[in-house]
């Protein structure tokens, strides 16, 4: 029962998010129209998350995030000079991010780095693009090197996470779980300061 009606809830929610579309319908595909379908979709996630954290057991259909994808690739296609653009590949990939499809996250990161380089969440994009390549499954140290690098050219980057990023250059032959050891271990020898008490 719990599985029909999540079908039948997913199947309605989908429905509702393309009834708005009707300019679409007689062919003219517009920046405002696919802006829209793109904020239903939201919308509609907002609400099953409000629903998830309500209901124990509810579970977002995945047919949810793979629409939300579709969505932004169609606005990226159809508008790829658009100011918005960018924002929308940034939302397809959170969408594949939330399903764990690594490899269109991935394929769908370095579009988003390579031609929006002026983007303002590419240090967002770079981190988590970065973060694919230093984990236990997908671990590679040239793409850990060549997106470090790139943050490290930027302008926008704090001082410690510079001092960080720096760092796990030094280390570059370390796996992340190696990393994180040698800097437990550093920490730990590390002299302790005395605080003064006046």
């Amino acid at each position: 029962m719990k599985v029909i009606y999540s079908f039948l809830y997913t199947a309605l929610l989908l429905g509702a998010c393309t009834s708005g579309e009707g300019d679409q319908t007689a062919g003219e595909v517009t920046v405002e129209s696919l802006k829209a379908s793109i904020k239903e979709i939201d919308d509609s996630l907002y609400v099953l998350m409000e629903k998830v954290l309500a209901t124990d057991g509810f579970e977002i259909d995945r047919l949810v995030y793979h629409e939300g994808a579709n969505r932004g690739i169609e606005f990226y296609k159809n508008f790829p000079d658009d100011e918005y653009a960018p924002y929308a590949l940034d939302k397809v990939i959170g969408m594949y991010w939330a399903l764990n499809i690594e490899p269109r996250t991935v394929e769908w990161l370095d579009t988003l780095i390579t031609k929006y380089p002026d983007y303002i969440g590419l240090m967002g994009a770079l981190e988590r693009q970065k973060s694919v390549y230093d984990s236990f499954d997908a671990y590679n140290p040239e793409k850990i090197e060549y997106y470090t690098k790139l943050m490290l050219e930027r302008d926008d980057l704090s001082p410690e996470k510079r001092a960080d990023f720096e760092l796990r250059l030094k280390q570059i032959d370390k796996s992340f779980e190696e990393f994180i050891l040698i800097l437990n271990e550093s920490d730990q020898n590390a002299p302790v300061e005395v605080e003064l008490i006046n």
